[in-house]
């Protein structure tokens, strides 16, 4: 009787070989794929504002909306500078408010710097999520971002 001569491996080992592959493959790249796709399924992130660092531009969707740049200090006082688009002859007024927790506060000061442009005074009570509401003249927005340890 004549032996078979063994050229290679058998078509169902070579099978099974590319099904563990796969799963390997699965296993680390759809996780990594996974976590690389949160950028675009969360949209544009919120600006963190951190003390001590430079002025940060807080972007905002609305076409008529202002220019708005914070900068925070160590203890969380902060001053933002509001730039309007359309000049008006009232002041801005402005409320500072942290939702998830329910707070509120007005500004402590709003300053005209010039035509259209304004600085405002006031504090964070606390980092986390916030929003600065703007209404001036007929037009209001509400600027959100992140306050980060301070």
């Amino acid at each position: 009787m004549r032996q078979r001569e063994n050229n290679g491996p058998s078509p169902a080992s070579t099978t099974r070989f590319r099904w563990v592959m796969a799963g390997v493959a699965a296993v680390f790249i759809l996780p990594i794929a996974g976590l690389m796709s949160i950028p675009f399924l969360i949209g544009d992130p919120l600006a963190v504002i951190r003390p001590d660092a430079a002025p940060t531009t807080i972007p905002n969707n609305f076409e008529d909306g202002a220019l708005a740049r914070i900068q925070m200090n160590r203890g969380g006082s902060f001053t933002l500078e509001l730039a309007f688009s359309r000049v008006r002859e009232d002041t801005p007024r402005i409320e500072v408010r942290m939702p998830e927790h329910g707070m509120a506060t007005p500004a402590r000061a709003i300053r005209p710097l010039a035509p259209g442009r304004f600085q405002v005074d006031g504090q964070f009570a606390m980092p986390g999520r916030w929003q600065i509401a703007v209404d001036y003249g007929t037009s209001s927005q509400v600027l959100e971002f992140i306050v980060g340890e301070y």
